[in-house]
């Protein structure tokens, strides 16, 4: 997924160092698709919060600090709480589930 790989190293968080979002306890294997989707959804939506915060590069500290905070709430945090959201099961309760 070079888009995500892009978004981390844009928030100067390298793609598999354990402050990266996605560094979860237990969180190995494959996933749905549909998890994949939501994580960057989400990921992207950390991103652009956090670019609308700290738009200019001299607070590029800054908006990493507010990125990282803001995936592990809208990511990481939910996945710990819970953890059947990387399974096919949870997406196929969903309303807006489609079989791809």
């Amino acid at each position: 997924m070079r888009e995500l790989a892009s978004l981390l190293h844009r928030n100067v968080v390298a793609p598999h160092s354990p402050e990266t979002p996605m560094c979860i306890r237990d969180h190995a294997g494959s996933h749905r698709w549909n998890y994949h989707n939501w994580v960057w959804r989400n990921m992207r939506e950390a991103d652009r919060a956090a670019r609308a915060q700290f738009p200019v590069d001299a607070d590029k500290a800054q908006r990493t600090a507010l990125f990282l905070e803001l995936s592990e709430k809208w990511v990481t945090k939910v996945v710990e709480k819970d953890p059947s959201i990387v399974r096919a099961g949870y997406w196929k309760c969903q309303p807006n589930y489609k079989w791809r």
